[in-house]
């Protein structure tokens, strides 16, 4: 992920062992170099890795349909943000 696109998506910080560290969602532009990694432990090459500085989280939600819609039309029916604000909230209902 180039840093000029990063704030608009939740980052992960992974270690020399690639395993996440870090996660930050939609951090502020003054925030993105703590949040860069070596993206070469990914498989990119050196050159990839000058420009690919972060790693982009687009999350991974499983719910079974009937549980989730009855919680979005009775608790949060306006909500058009699903990371950004049900989930927050979804996680102190469980």
């Amino acid at each position: 992920m180039k840093l000029c696109r990063a704030s608009d998506f939740g980052l992960v910080k992974i270690d020399g062992g690639g395993c996440i560290v870090q996660f930050v969602e939609k951090p502020k532009v003054a925030n993105l170099k703590a949040m860069q990694t070596d993206t070469t432990l990914l498989g990119l090459s050196p050159q990839e890795d000058m420009t690919s500085l972060c790693i982009a989280s687009m999350g991974v939600d499983a719910f079974k349909t009937d549980v989730l819609l009855k919680l979005l039309r009775w608790r949060f029916p306006t909500s058009n943000d699903f990371e950004g604000n049900t989930m927050l909230h979804v996680l102190f209902f469980l």
